[in-house]
C-alpha cells in the first residue's frame, strides 16, 4: 500500500499549486487536477505561508477543497510552513489551521523545526 502511494505521490509548491488550478479553468483540466490533489496518494504542500500578500478568497477556497478533503478521507498529508498556528489561522482561515493542527482526533500530527536550523537550500541559519 505504501509502494502504491509513494508511486502516486505529489508535491507541490503552493504557489504552483495554485497556478496549475487557474490554469486548468483555461486547458479544462481543473476537474482532473482537484480530484488529484484531494484524493491521489501522499500529497506535499510546500511553503504554505510564503510571500507575504494575503491570500485570495479563492486560493482559501481551494486549499480548504484539498486540504479538508484528505482530513475527511484521510490520503495523506505533507504540508511545510514557517507560519505558527495563530499565524496559519490568520493568513489561510480557521478551517484550514483547525485541520492542520487538530491534535484531538489523532489526525494531524505536527513536526517542528526550530529556527535557528540551517537552512537546507542555503546551508546557513536564519536570522
Amino acid at each position: 500500500r505504501l509502494t502504491e502511494q509513494l508511486e502516486l505521490s505529489r508535491h507541490r509548491f503552493v504557489t504552483e499549486l495554485l497556478q496549475s488550478l487557474r490554469d486548468g479553468y483555461r486547458d479544462e483540466t481543473y476537474d482532473a487536477l482537484i480530484a488529484g490533489y484531494c484524493a491521489q496518494g501522499i500529497l506535499g504542500l510546500d511553503d504554505l505561508g510564503a510571500g507575504k500578500e494575503t491570500p485570495s478568497e479563492w486560493s482559501v477556497e481551494q486549499m480548504e477543497l484539498i486540504i479538508n478533503s484528505r482530513y475527511e478521507k484521510g490520503p495523506p498529508l505533507i504540508v511545510t510552513t514557517n507560519l505558527s498556528p495563530k499565524q496559519m489561522m490568520d493568513k489561510w482561515g480557521a478551517r484550514i489551521a483547525d485541520r492542520l493542527y487538530d491534535r484531538v482526533t489523532g489526525k494531524a500530527q505536527q513536526v517542528f523545526i526550530p529556527s535557528d536550523t540551517p537552512s537546507y537550500r542555503t546551508g546557513r541559519r536564519s536570522a
